[in-house]
């Protein structure tokens, strides 16, 4: 992924975390809820491969489509904070200027001309910085 496309979606990365966690919560526990719902065994009946209730196999396909939208959000969630703490690596990169200069930019979605008023420098001087400052953060990543 690009470091443009990370800077601009870094300020989401906590409420999707957030989300995708609440979200795995309620899956855990409807999970949970559909075990409870298996039906066991009819016991006395032929023995065969097959399992001789209807009810828990139904109940347990509905199981495995949540460990499946489970694995799904944990690995979503494990990718996020990957993004999250690469950006915050990449970030420590830069001084106090191009930090501020990404901050307005990214964070606050501010105009470059804005960023520019903002710190009282001319327009093609906070591009320098910016491409400065993106260079040392595609270093930092190695990217």
């Amino acid at each position: 992924m690009d470091i443009k496309q990370m800077l601009f979606e870094y300020t989401t990365y906590g409420d999707r975390i957030r989300e995708l966690n609440a979200r795995i919560n309620d899956a855990l526990a409807h999970k949970i809820d559909c075990d409870t719902l298996k039906a066991q065994k009819l016991s006395g009946m032929p023995h065969g491969t097959r399992l001789s209730d209807p009810t828990f196999e139904a109940v347990q396909r509905i199981i495995d489509k949540w460990d499946k939208d489970i694995r799904e959000m944990a690995e979503e969630v494990n990718q996020l904070i990957d993004r999250k703490r690469a950006v915050e690596k990449a970030l420590k990169a830069l001084n106090r200027t191009e930090y501020r200069l990404i901050e307005l930019h990214y964070f606050c979605g501010m105009s470059w001309e804005r960023v520019a008023v903002r710190v009282n420098y001319n327009i093609s001087h906070v591009w320098r910085l910016h491409g400065q400052a993106l260079a040392k953060m595609r270093k930092a990543l190695n990217i």
